[in-house]
């Protein structure tokens, strides 16, 4: 969307906030734990983007989630740090690709603590991929209809179409008469570029040729015109 002086933008103070300063092993390995500590703040955080399309509407909900991240780290830290640490370390150098797999030891330990200390319990391994049903008390936005665009146009007055009509008649009979007159100049080229032929070569003779038709007419024409220029151009001279 486009930015302008009326555009509401969060200030500095509503968007800093206490991060979450752990590196990439300690997130992979409290993540099945975390990710159901607060799994109510993060659903509630997707939900609010969701419907709401605009992050600046969410500051308070994505807050929430920092916040709980922060006192899960805490509350481990606080009961369970040897077992997390050890954890930890093995995940980040058991493999090169920090897997669980190297790390069920250490990870029983870990996941016994918190049980028996947060009565935390790790999630099952497709707790995540169940459909779920998350309740909201924030109120559901309402629904935006199909934006509804001004008319088009007015539509041009009949009279203008009549008038465009009889110019397109008028066109159309220009161009046929046009087809027309092409159609018997070639046709008289035609007549011209081929004399008839009697067949008298080959021993017999045909038809002769009609010159009252109009073909002949025309041929005619052009031969008397064409004598009347020969002697224009050419006079004879008497000897």
């Amino acid at each position: 969307m486009g930015i302008t002086d009326e555009t509401y933008l969060p200030t500095d103070e509503e968007l800093t906030v206490p991060e979450v300063n752990v590196s990439g092993p300690v997130l992979k390995a409290a993540a099945h734990h975390l990710g159901n500590a607060c799994l109510k703040e993060n659903n509630e955080f997707m939900l609010c983007r969701h419907e709401l399309d605009d992050p600046r509407k969410c500051l308070e909900e994505g807050k929430a989630v920092t916040n709980c991240a922060l006192n899960f780290f805490r509350q481990v830290k606080n009961n369970c740090a040897t077992e997390f640490t050890q954890y930890v370390n093995c995940v980040d150098r058991a493999s090169s690709d920090q897997s669980f797999g190297p790390c069920r030891k250490t990870q029983g330990v870990f996941d016994k603590c918190m049980f028996d200390k947060l009565n935390m319990c790790r999630p099952a391994f497709d707790q995540y991929a169940r459909v779920q049903v998350h309740h909201t008390d924030r109120p559901k936005p309402p629904v935006e209809g199909p934006a509804v665009y001004p008319d088009a146009a007015p539509y041009l007055p009949e009279e203008h179409f009549k008038k465009m009509k009889t110019i397109a008649a008028k066109y159309f009979a220009v161009f046929i008469i046009a087809l027309v007159l092409v159609n018997l100049m070639q046709y008289a080229e035609a007549t011209y570029r081929k004399p008839p032929f009697n067949g008298s070569i080959f021993g017999k003779r045909g038809t002769s040729v009609d010159y009252d038709s109009g073909a002949g007419k025309t041929l005619s024409s052009m031969c008397e015109i064409a004598s009347e220029a020969c002697q224009a151009w050419f006079p004879s001279q008497d000897k």
